[in-house]
């Protein structure tokens, strides 16, 4: 069974003992790191490093490596593959996932979540980082959230009445548009989920320094849109440089991504060599969006 340690993510946070099995009575223990060097990939495959922990000589003791993934609770490497170049890699990598329980796998969970907020944190330029927009209809004026594009960036979290909500901040990023009025939408957190409805939605204008309601949605209350426009402005003192900079951040990462487009290089593809592979064929007007929107391709992405 694994015991977790107290020590900083980069250590070995995890002693592995097994009851049963072909390593029944060895003690291991384990450190992770990250697979993906993307500091936006959500694909949550963390490499867990084990060295044994015993008295015999260390040609006698074994190190085995093997890369989980953290959404899926499966090893993440080839299984085929594995078992024929380290076969007794492979049977330690089974025996310990069979021996995981819950708790070990939320604590994996959150563990690549820190380390890939330690990685998004260490980039001083978040402008710098290639994304892809091709899921979002910007041209038709689809707004984009910060933390869509940018997931392991910090969000905006506020304290009201003992309740948390998260504040999600979206933009338009359209070259052609020079609004200055990012949707905020105050949603409330319970047991570490987020509600579906959002609680307020409303707009802050950083040029003019003014709020307004969102049009589309039904408006808040007075009373509760107060309330959280001044939560926001106490616990977030230079909320309106930073939605400013969000801003310009999301703009520059829209433009860098036109430029690769314009130049060749596909939404997907790494470079334009890559980009002039066979594609895909392009949907039928009436045939379902291939985004999984559940709309018809002219009604979605083909517009």
């Amino acid at each position: 069974m694994g015991r977790p340690e107290q020590h900083d993510m980069h250590g070995e946070f995890l002693t592995q003992t097994f009851d049963r099995g072909e390593f029944s009575g060895r003690v291991f223990k384990a450190r992770a790191s990250l697979v993906c060097e993307s500091p936006v990939c959500t694909c949550g495959e963390l490499k867990l490093s084990f060295r044994e922990i015993s008295d015999s000589p260390s040609s006698d003791r074994h190190n085995f490596d093997m890369v989980l993934s953290t959404v899926s609770r499966k090893l993440a490497q080839p299984r085929g593959r594995q078992r024929k170049e380290d076969p007794e890699g492979y049977r330690f990598a089974v025996d310990f996932i069979n021996d995981v329980d819950d708790t070990l796998w939320m604590l994996l969970a959150r563990l690549y979540d820190a380390l890939m907020r330690e990685r998004m944190g260490a980039i001083k330029d978040p402008g710098s980082i290639e994304i892809d927009f091709f899921m979002h209809n910007v041209a038709e004026g689809d707004l984009v959230g910060y933390t869509e594009v940018l997931p392991y960036a910090d969000p905006f979290v506020i304290s009201v009445d003992d309740a948390v909500y998260l504040v999600e901040d979206t933009y338009c990023i359209s070259p052609v548009c020079h609004c200055t009025d990012p949707l905020l939408s105050f949603f409330l957190i319970a047991d570490s989920d987020r509600a579906d409805v959002p609680v307020a939605v409303m707009q802050y204008d950083y040029k003019t320094r003014t709020w307004s309601n969102y049009s589309d949605s039904s408006a808040p209350l007075p009373g509760i849109a107060s309330i959280f426009k001044s939560a926001f402005a106490l616990q977030y003192p230079a909320f309106r440089d930073e939605l400013k900079e969000r801003h310009r951040i999301m703009r520059r990462l829209y433009a860098a991504y036109l430029d690769r487009y314009a130049a060749g290089i596909q939404p997907g593809f790494e470079s334009v060599q890559d980009s002039r592979a066979p594609q895909p064929k392009t949907p039928g007007r009436n045939d379902p969006c291939p985004c999984g929107s559940g709309k018809k391709y002219k009604r979605c992405c083909g517009r």
